[in-house]
């Protein structure tokens, strides 16, 4: 399992999760999952006893992000790794008890304690940077949607994988990544999907950049003729044009502002010297 601990990648091996103490689910906590067993999270990650402001989301293989989870609730959650015949499960399962980590299903039906099939990865940072992300949340989807859906297509279709994406909006920024919903050709349900920031995140202000980087990789990955098709060479030369045109107008400000400064200490010369 992959752990994004403030800007830094580690790994939990499967090995040592099936070799902690093992914590098995009673039929009281749940009727579905009653025998299975798995490792509970304060133990595998001590960081979440030692800075307590720590605040998590968990990440699946299929892209489903959790909603934030404190530290504390957290240590209380099981990664599941084994059924209740003893069989090792295809892939992790992110549980915890009634009353802990309540939030919507992935799938929007109900809303319980997590329950998140093929959980991979797991993102800690402090509260004040998802803060940030929550409060820059709308202003960055809207300006994506709105400024940039070549952007969210590419994203769909190069860094997604998804071919037959015919439109796609980004629904949310998380510590993990950007949401998009895609529409695909011969589906009638939007497609929800996760990119993934290139390096863990540490600071909110990181997004903007991670969204052009982003944006070059994707167009990269979807080759040449889709990049003409699609006027990534033109927005390039727009942007750099626009880029150039900002310098020189902050130049001549700076330029002007000399001026003026020139001209003030001209005049308070002269006054002096009328003075004296």
């Amino acid at each position: 399992m992959e752990l994004h601990l403030s800007g830094e990648r580690k790994y939990l091996s499967l090995a040592s999760i099936r070799a902690a103490p093992p914590r098995v689910i009673s039929g009281d906590e749940s009727a579905k999952l009653a025998g299975c067993a798995g490792a509970e999270l304060g133990p595998l990650l001590p960081q979440l006893a030692e800075d307590e402001t720590l605040i998590g989301v968990l990440v699946a293989s299929d892209g489903l992000v959790s909603a934030p989870i404190t530290a504390g609730e957290l240590c209380r959650g099981v990664l599941l790794h084994t059924d209740a015949a003893g069989t090792l499960l295809s892939s992790l399962r992110a549980w915890f008890p009634p009353g802990v980590a309540v939030q919507p299903s992935p799938c929007g039906t109900h809303v319980g304690p997590l329950s998140l099939k093929g959980a991979c990865c797991c993102v800690l940072l402090p509260k004040s940077v998802t803060d940030a992300l929550a409060m820059s949340e709308a202003r960055v989807v809207g300006h994506m949607n709105g400024d940039h859906a070549d952007s969210c297509l590419a994203y769909a279709r190069g860094l997604c994988g998804v071919a037959g994406a015919t439109g796609a909006q980004m629904t949310g920024v998380s510590c993990a990544g950007f949401a998009l919903e895609a529409a695909v050709e011969g589906e009638a349900k939007l497609r929800k999907l996760l990119v993934r920031f290139p390096v863990p995140l540490r600071h909110a202000s990181q997004v903007r950049g991670f969204a052009v980087e982003l944006h070059h990789a994707a167009f990269a990955a979807l080759g040449l003729h889709y990049r003409l098709r699609h006027g990534y060479y033109r927005r390039g030369a727009l942007m750099a044009i626009a880029g150039v045109a900002k310098a020189i107008a902050k130049r001549r400000v700076q330029l002007g502002a000399v001026g003026l400064a020139a001209a003030a200490l001209v005049v308070a010369v002269a006054a002096r010297r009328r003075v004296g």
